[in-house]
């Protein structure tokens, strides 16, 4: 994750969302009373228990307190957003559901039971689901239900839904639930809930994917919390898998790399150990660095080329015949201790060996390879960015590669000349870091023709990844770039000059760009496009509120409500422009995707999608 996110994603995305519906004219909320949830939690957890300021207070230093009231408003009791705290009620509920006492009296389980469900709430019965076979192959089979079978089974009682809870959990089952969104009435409220389940077996494991969309009703003078008084299942997917010790795929890092002393050293401990010891001028603290693979040896096996943070060396680890890795990266010569983000093994000059390109912001460092796999330094080229992505492709067809490098922001400039350091307007930002295009000329020499061949044009966006791919068929490598804070990039190729033509191809993805992926997964004979953006469950439910930026433009609107929807899956027309179908085929929920692909993991011939997502894994307690 980029360094100074921090400054544009402090709290989370909720927050930020209420904060700029407020400078959007958000109306106040308050028809709904809710008692406080977790208020004192939450202030704990930011560390801000010993913020308690008047109305009167908060005005007079809201210019020097903008965070502290943002971490105040964390809180959702202490929020205008009634829909958010009932939201916040109704997960607690849920929490409760999904960890009932049954190791206690039949009873005590009943009691906790309907202190979330209703005795007489009407449910629809998870056991007797209208499974319909979608795939079924030798290890994977998935069933599915959908609008015409879905809530096809007839209503049931709260005690069925209790007895099929119980046996989830004899049979080492797990279920989660995520309030996705929420629409409040005046006596009631509804929320669409994405329910996960995991059902283990002898010989298989089935995971359930539903969406509930359940009733509430809100507290009375008897009863504390909302309850739930009518579960309808909206729609359903499992997937069962026949694997030897049910596992599919293992972790084998350790046995691949724990001989080294750099892995029990340098790559176990977390950033925040870091950076107790290191300057953190020098070092992201949120460990976006990335990494290449090639053959640097030419000995036919795969090799890992790893970036690191400022301080911290960069790791070249060479495959072994028996499947283990070594470090040899300072013997290689690559072991650079600046910031690194991006890297690629790639033949720059034609001789037949992989050299290493690095961005060690804000320079870009470019190796030559023996073909033995040491390195010599040839070129060190000043960028004035962060390098956040790099991407090789012979775009002028002269048998030399090229590289693309995705400058992302503008923090490595000269601060006097440099602007604004975060994103304007969050939504659509478009004072981002420059991207370059560097023309291979030969002899490690590389000349900037970012303007000279068109890439200038909306070249001012916060650019986290990008990926060549000739998806016009016409023989040329076109160029997709992932932007974070707004709108992506779609550079058609006509004979070495681009034009951005991603609205009129319907790519734009207003969103937050992270990662693309090209394959052609119908199998039409056109490439298909593939991006990594944000699943916001809260994004989903604030912005589709009423209250949500009334006096905004309804098209800032949509961009905002697009900004939490998630992944996109574009699949290619004739014409050259593309169709969004990722809520069509179900590939929008990837959570915060940092990177995805496509892969045929299953050996059937089609393309697959292998998503990598998530946010904070350190453990403090207070770790957002």
């Amino acid at each position: 994750m980029p360094y100074r996110k921090l400054t544009t994603r402090p709290i989370s995305l909720a927050a930020l969302l209420a904060w700029i519906a407020v400078g959007l004219g958000c109306r106040q909320d308050s028809k709904t009373p809710v008692p406080p949830v977790r208020s004192q939690k939450t202030a704990k957890s930011l560390g801000t228990t010993a913020i308690s300021l008047s109305p009167h207070q908060r005005n007079e230093a809201n210019h020097i307190n903008a965070i502290a009231n943002l971490a105040i408003k964390q809180a959702t009791d202490q929020d205008n957003w009634s829909s958010e705290s009932l939201a916040e009620w109704a997960s607690q509920q849920l929490g409760e559901l999904a960890h009932l006492p049954f190791d206690q009296s039949r009873d005590q389980v009943v009691a906790a039971f309907h202190l979330v469900v209703a005795k007489d709430a009407i449910t629809e019965n998870v056991r007797s689901m209208d499974w319909q076979s979608h795939y079924s192959d030798s290890i994977i089979q998935v069933a599915r239900t959908g609008p015409s079978t879905a809530g096809a089974t007839p209503p049931s009682s709260s005690e069925s839904l209790l007895d099929w809870m119980h046996s989830l959990h004899d049979s080492q089952g797990r279920i989660k639930f995520k309030i996705v969104q929420i629409d409040v009435a005046d006596d009631s409220f509804t929320t669409l809930v994405r329910t996960e389940i995991y059902l283990p077996s002898e010989s298989s494991v089935r995971q359930q994917t539903m969406h509930w969309t359940c009733r509430w009703t809100l507290p009375t003078e008897n009863r504390t919390a909302p309850q739930v008084q009518r579960i309808d299942i909206a729609d359903a997917e499992q997937v069962t898998s026949q694997v030897p010790d049910r596992i599919q795929f293992q972790d084998v890092t350790a046995n691949v790399l724990s001989g080294n002393e750099s892995y029990s050293q340098q790559m176990l401990p977390g950033i925040p150990e870091w950076m107790n010891t290191a300057p953190k001028e020098f070092m992201s603290q949120f460990g976006y660095h990335g990494m290449a693979v090639g053959d640097v040896n030419g000995d036919g096996l795969d090799d890992i080329y790893v970036c690191d943070a400022g301080g911290l060396p960069n790791r070249l680890y060479v495959q072994q015949s028996d499947g283990t890795a070594k470090d040899m990266s300072a013997a290689a010569g690559v072991d650079f201790l600046d910031d690194s983000v991006g890297a690629l093994l790639i033949d720059l000059d034609n001789d037949g060996d992989q050299d290493l390109v690095v961005g060690v912001d804000p320079v870009l460092q470019i190796a030559e390879n023996d073909g033995q796999g040491n390195f010599t330094r040839r070129r060190s080229i000043s960028l004035n960015t962060e390098s956040f992505s790099l991407a090789a492709a012979d775009f002028d067809q002269d048998g030399l590669t090229d590289i693309y490098v995705c400058g992302y922001n503008l923090r490595k400039k000269d601060p006097t000349d440099r602007g604004l350091p975060f994103p304007v307007p969050y939504f659509d930002a478009t004072n981002g870091g420059r991207n370059f295009l560097l023309r291979n000329v030969g002899q490690f020499e590389f000349s900037d023709v970012t303007s000279q061949v068109g890439l200038d044009q909306n070249n001012n966006r916060f650019s986290m990844a990008a990926a060549w791919q000739d998806f016009d068929n016409d023989g040329d490598q076109d160029l997709y770039v992932a932007n974070d804070f707004g709108r992506n990039n779609l550079y058609r190729n006509d004979g070495g000059k681009f034009q951005d033509i991603a609205n009129q191809a319907n790519v734009e993805d207003h969103a937050s760009g992270m990662s693309v992926a090209w394959a052609d997964y119908d199998r039409d004979g056109h490439m298909d496009l593939y991006v990594g953006n944000m699943f916001s469950a809260a994004g989903n439910r604030i912005t589709y509120q009423r209250q949500f930026a009334p006096q905004a433009n309804p098209r800032a609107v949509n961009w905002m409500q697009r900004m939490a929807r998630g992944n996109t899956l574009f699949a290619a027309r004739p014409d050259g422009s593309f169709d969004d179908v990722s809520e069509t085929l179900g590939v929008n929920m990837g959570r915060w995707a940092w990177s995805s692909c496509f892969a045929d993991i299953n050996n059937d011939g089609w393309q697959d999608l292998v998503i990598a997502n998530g946010y904070f894994t350190n453990q403090k307690v207070d770790d957002l």
